[in-house]
């Protein structure tokens, strides 16, 4: 895998077990280099690797090779290179907050109020910063309205289809966050 910087998620993947007569759950991970934004000289990449499980032993076999900047979600099993030296941690801002909404919603501590109301200006940022340029001209209306509404890896959550429609439409919709 080469890139200095690569996103990565996994999707579930329902699979039919005929003999069982029942679906079982695969994953399809997801490694996407896109340095257009950054003015990369690479051309834009999207890789699907397919699993029967969510192992953390898939992304470790896939990364073995890889150095640069890795941005995930939070699935412990992208951790393990991070100790290494050779991978740098891009952790999803997106990810953190929800895991503090959490802890607004069941416990509502004013800190945790403030912690959101700040990734929340973060965000306003962002979006006001972010060059449109970002998005692809040549992509239809209806998939940058998706793209909107995606999660921090370009995957529209929980939607195996959505997400490789989305990468297969303009692979600059996938973006960091």
């Amino acid at each position: 895998m080469a890139g200095d910087r690569v996103h990565t998620d996994d999707i579930v993947v329902p699979v039919l077990e005929p003999d069982l007569n029942r679906t079982r759950t695969a994953r399809l991970w997801v490694y996407v280099r896109d340095d257009r934004p950054f003015a990369g000289p690479d051309p834009a990449v999207v890789f699907y690797l397919y699993t029967l499980d969510r192992k953390g032993e898939h992304p470790r076999v896939h990364l073995t090779e890889f150095r640069g900047i890795l941005q995930t979600g939070g699935y412990a099993g992208f951790a393990m290179p991070y100790g290494s030296g050779r991978v740098l941690e891009r952790a999803c801002l997106a990810h953190a907050r929800r895991k503090l909404w959490d802890v607004h919603e069941a416990m509502k501590p004013p800190l945790g109020r403030e912690a959101l109301d700040r990734i929340g200006a973060l965000y306003r940022i962002d979006d006001a910063t972010r060059p449109i340029c970002a998005v692809s001209s040549s992509v239809s209306p209806i998939t940058r309205s998706t793209a909107s509404k995606t999660s921090c890896c370009g995957t529209p959550p929980g939607s195996i289809r959505g997400s490789i429609r989305v990468s297969q439409a303009s692979v600059p919709i996938l973006k960091s966050c």
